[in-house]
């Protein structure tokens, strides 16, 4: 009876990232043409059976934080996947490193067959050829080509004078003749109308904050979404949807110049084509263009409510309301930071929502300054305490660990050395026909076996070495740290900047510190 043969599972995976939209590709690159030349692929060859499709519609290839493909590999891990296949290998994936990951890794490991259509790529747990890690390169560069001229192409935009951003400002829409052109959005410019007029009118930015709460109109953010967009706004606190201090300072300061008719731009810049996070640019770089589009704010009511806003901060006496904990308290609910205020009974500590918008957003979170100075210097002298009790034992039972692992090893190389002794002469002796093939087959098996078990407590043992050093790396750095303030008495700023990252308040006086060391967990 002929074997029968192996019957793979097979996920068909479709991506199409916003690029090949605005390269007008949808004819050769669609999610259907993608389906179709892999189902075809699959019905030519009866091995394939179809069991899923994974698509990722308008994700960029240069990470793999997709949806689709990570429920492709969720499925891939429970056993239901035994084979992938895409129309090219850049739908699989355009970035050098973590591509090359899969080949050499993830597939050979949990023995998934590729296949890459176009390419001619049929992987099968082996980089036979230098085909799949060249191609993964070239795409790796075709990103960075594309990402420079994307960025060339939208710099002389902005030099033109056209907007480029993703979204409008707020109190405007894109021309839907011209999206890189702005037109007034009459329900929320009527709204930074109000912020400006209240603003020169005398009143406090937080009051208007607290009036157009009270009015039930969405802050910018939630205005987008229920107007469709798929907007985020990068902070903690991306689904905020009421009005705040910081929301309506920005509609004051409106540092693109928008709300006057001009356009600023160029004031970030992507860091490198792979990595998502974005620098500053310095103000001199910035590209600005004036009578760009509509005005919403008067330019004499735009210039007094910036001379307005420089005034009462240079009125403002910093030296007085010092608070060395600016930047590191926080609530522990809504993640806002806390603000300082002075009661008869002491200086108190409050969530920031709470102050300025009300119970309704979130409860106080109080807690006195000089109880949380004490909280905090208390768990610093624990740390320091316990550095103080622990650098001896913990550098003796460390050099313990390693001297065990090194003896280990040296064991297991001189059984090593002395199994591969073994191993040549009973080569040597069947070279010279004193045993049989047989007698010879047995022992090379029992070799094989004894020499895999060796190779393998090898490797864990050198784990365990790696293991050791990181975490003495780790122990020393947070021992050295509180070892500088081991006669701490009292509390700075510049101590609790160096040693704290947070300090998350909860209710009830609950507070959570987190250090910027911390003491590893033991090995």
């Amino acid at each position: 009876m002929g074997k029968r043969e192996q019957k793979y599972r097979t996920a068909i995976y479709c991506r199409l990232s916003d690029e090949d939209y605005e390269k007008k590709r949808e004819v050769s690159e669609s999610i259907e043409n993608q389906m179709f030349i892999c189902r075809k692929y699959i019905e030519e060859r009866p091995e394939l059976e179809e069991a899923e499709v994974y698509v990722d519609d308008g994700h960029t290839g240069l990470d793999y934080d997709r949806a689709g493909y990570i429920r492709m590999m969720e499925d891939v891990d429970a056993g239901k996947i035994d084979c992938i296949i895409t129309k090219s290998l850049a739908r699989l994936g355009r970035e050098h490193a973590e591509t090359i990951r899969l080949f050499k890794v993830t597939f050979v490991i949990k023995r998934i067959r590729y296949i890459a259509v176009v390419d001619n790529i049929d992987f099968n747990g082996r980089i036979t050829s230098i085909d799949i890690p060249i191609k993964v390169v070239m795409n790796d560069n075709y990103s960075m080509e594309t990402s420079n001229n994307v960025r060339a192409a939208l710099r002389a935009k902005a030099q033109r004078g056209e907007f480029i951003g993703s979204f409008a400002t707020y109190g405007y829409v894109k021309d839907p003749k011209d999206k890189n052109h702005l037109i007034v959005d009459p329900v929320a410019a009527e709204v930074v109308r109000r912020i400006y007029a209240e603003f020169i009118d005398g009143k406090d930015i937080i009051m208007i904050a607290h009036g157009l709460n009270d009015d039930k109109i969405p802050c910018p953010s939630e205005y987008k979404r229920q107007n469709g967009c798929n907007y985020s706004n990068n902070r903690r606190l991306e689904k905020t949807y009421y009005w705040t201090y910081s929301t309506v300072k920005k509609i004051l300061l409106n540092e693109n110049e928008n709300y006057i008719g001009n356009m600023v731009q160029h004031r970030i810049e992507k860091m490198a084509y792979n990595i998502k996070k974005f620098s500053q640019v310095e103000k001199s770089e910035w590209i600005r263009h004036e009578a760009t589009h509509e005005p919403i704010i008067e330019q004499r009511d735009y210039d007094m409510v910036h001379k307005m806003i420089q005034h009462r901060w240079k009125q403002m006496d910093c030296s007085k309301n010092i608070n060395y904990f600016a930047g590191l308290l926080f609530c522990g609910d809504c993640g806002r930071a806390m603000t300082k205020s002075k009661r008869k009974d002491g200086t108190i500590l409050r969530c920031t929502t709470y102050a300025r918008i009300g119970v309704q957003y979130c409860s106080q979170h109080l807690i006195y300054l000089q109880e949380l100075e004490e909280l905090v210097l208390q768990a610093i002298q624990a740390n320091v305490n316990e550095a103080i009790q622990s650098m001896d034992l913990e550098k003796i039972r460390q050099q313990k660990l390693q001297t065990g692992i090194n003896d280990e090893s040296s064991r297991l190389e001189l059984q090593l050395e002395q199994l591969e002794r073994n191993y040549h002469k009973m080569v040597m002796t069947l070279s010279q026909e004193l045993i049989s093939i047989d007698d010879f087959n047995v022992f090379k098996t029992e070799y094989t076996a004894q020499k895999e078990i060796i190779e393998n407590r090898k490797k864990v043992l050198q784990k365990q070495k790696d293991a050791g050093k990181i975490y003495m790396d780790e122990y020393q750095r947070w021992l050295e740290t509180f070892l500088q303030h081991r006669e701490i008495k009292e509390l700075s700023r510049e101590v609790l900047v160096n040693l704290i990252e947070r300090i998350d308040v909860y209710e009830n006086n609950s507070v959570n510190i987190t250090f910027r060391f911390k003491k590893p967990h033991q090995i």
